[in-house]
């Protein structure tokens, strides 16, 4: 039975023994005292019989103090002989002295070989505390001093696992932990060798910090951004080219004119405006007109969204390259995109900042060009049009038949569509914008008051829509 050679059980089943012991002397003790003092009453009194009525209440005080005084000890010397082998009377056997030093020797000794193997630091706690409470001098100072030993080896593998850990983790935190460790060491050279196979650890744990430091635009950029790319072990480095790409890089001036231009691309004319002190990695916003707008350049550039940017009012809001291509054909997305392509090259636009935008026609083609383009647009603002294919033989919103797009399409790209309140058939609109809310996506449906299908075109006045556009960046 384990717990028969527990030392702690042991321990207080022994202070029990002594409690039962000391009861067992003191009780019959105090009996034969007031027996005593009975006698002596009944002897110096003058009563008759005095004695006699003493004697007889005092026997049986005294058979009391003898029974409690003998009977359990015998009754323990039978059972013992009795039943010797009782697990549970051999707790009551080890529970002296002496057994329970010899267990405290044993269990050091178990522990000391076990933690040759092991190096467990909580074992070496349980050690010492277990070797402390041996009597023997001799004895503890010798099992004291193969514990230092296993010390010196269990400081020296938490060395080494301290700086595994700042090797994996590149932290701050944990290569201070680690040198610290080290600075414990008492071996001089053990200490510098150590010291050193960190050098690299330390190197790169500097860098990131200078990562974590980094503010956008930060001159410092391009510098951390090389040492970055000289990383040999690939995993870091691209656990660091991650960590770069939470930053905007400093800017860089684009050597370009300022103002609005009428310009072509492919036969393609458009309207273009380019705000003061443009810079790379801006972003850039294109404007798809509709219908009315496709009888020429002088039109286009009259419309609400075109002045207003060109005013500069917008870029009050950010800064942003503008283009509104042209059309009287109709939109073809894959031209649309040879533009924007061609746009981000030339002026070294931040790709995850193409932003476009477009009213009745043009916004037909915003929801087809997100469509058909699901990962390459920040985000998407269509003005007016339901993304739905139409029927020229029909009229109302029966002309609307079924939703041309395909929801999944629209799970990586904010729309933000907008609505006259007078405008017909807005409700497809908003049919299709739940049902991407309702597929994972992120949809906003904006009904303006008191505006129909054309006077809408005036919300491009408003500062709140550049606000959501520019704040947009994708993943």
């Amino acid at each position: 039975m384990e717990i028969c050679t527990n030392t702690s059980v042991l321990t207080i089943i022994r202070l029990l023994l002594i409690v039962f012991n000391v009861i067992k002397i003191v009780i019959p003790l105090i009996l034969i005292i007031i027996v005593t003092i009975d006698v002596f009453k009944a002897i110096v009194s003058n009563e008759d019989n005095a004695l006699s009525k003493v004697i007889k209440n005092s026997t049986n005080r005294l058979v009391a103090a003898i029974l409690i005084f003998f009977v359990p000890t015998i009754v323990f010397a039978i059972i013992n002989v009795i039943h010797a082998d009782n697990t549970i009377l051999a707790c009551f056997q080890n529970a002296n002295s002496n057994k329970i030093q010899e267990l405290y020797i044993e269990n050091a000794n178990s522990l000391i070989d076990n933690l040759s193997t092991t190096l467990n630091s909580d074992d070496y706690y349980i050690a010492i505390r277990i070797v402390n409470k041996i009597k023997s001098e001799e004895i503890k100072n010798s099992y004291l001093n193969k514990l230092d030993s296993i010390k010196e080896k269990i400081n020296y593998n938490e060395i080494l696992d301290s700086i595994n850990i700042a090797k994996k983790t590149l932290n701050k935190s944990d290569y201070n932990n680690a040198i610290n460790k080290i600075s414990s060491l008492t071996d001089e050279s053990q200490r510098q060798e150590l010291i050193n196979s960190l050098n690299e650890t330390k190197y790169l744990v500097d860098l990131k910090e200078e990562i974590l430091h980094l503010s956008n635009n930060d001159s410092n950029y391009n510098t951390v951004k090389t040492k970055v790319d000289n990383i040999s072990n690939e995993e870091v480095r691209k656990e660091f080219l991650s960590l770069l790409g939470s930053y905007n890089p400093p800017a860089t001036k684009l050597n370009v004119a300022s103002g609005a231009f009428e310009k072509s691309f492919e036969k393609m004319s458009y309207y273009e405006v380019i705000p003061q002190d443009a810079e790379e990695n801006m972003p850039i916003i294109i404007f798809l007109h509709g219908y009315t707008e496709n009888m020429g350049m002088s039109i286009l550039k009259n419309i609400t969204i075109c002045k207003y940017v060109a005013s500069n009012e917008a870029f009050k809001v950010g800064k942003f390259i503008f283009v509104a291509p042209l059309t009287n054909s109709g939109w073809n997305e894959g031209n649309i995109k040879k533009l924007i392509d061609s746009k981000v090259e030339e002026y070294k636009i931040n790709k995850k900042r193409i932003i476009i935008t477009g009213h009745s026609m043009g916004g037909n083609a915003v929801w087809h060009l997100v469509n058909k383009y699901p990962n390459y647009f920040a985000a998407a603002m269509p003005m007016s049009y339901p993304p739905y294919e139409t029927d020229s033989s029909k009229t109302g919103c029966s002309y609307y038949t079924k939703p041309f797009a395909d929801v999944n399409n629209f799970k990586t790209t904010p729309i933000y569509a907008i609505h006259g309140e007078d405008d017909n058939c807005r409700e497809l609109t908003e049919k299709f914008v739940k049902t991407i809310n309702e597929n994972g996506g992120k949809a906003i449906m904006d009904v303006r008051k008191e505006k129909n299908h054309s006077t809408i075109r005036e919300a491009y006045s408003a500062p709140d829509l550049y606000k959501w556009m520019l704040s947009q960046k994708r993943k």
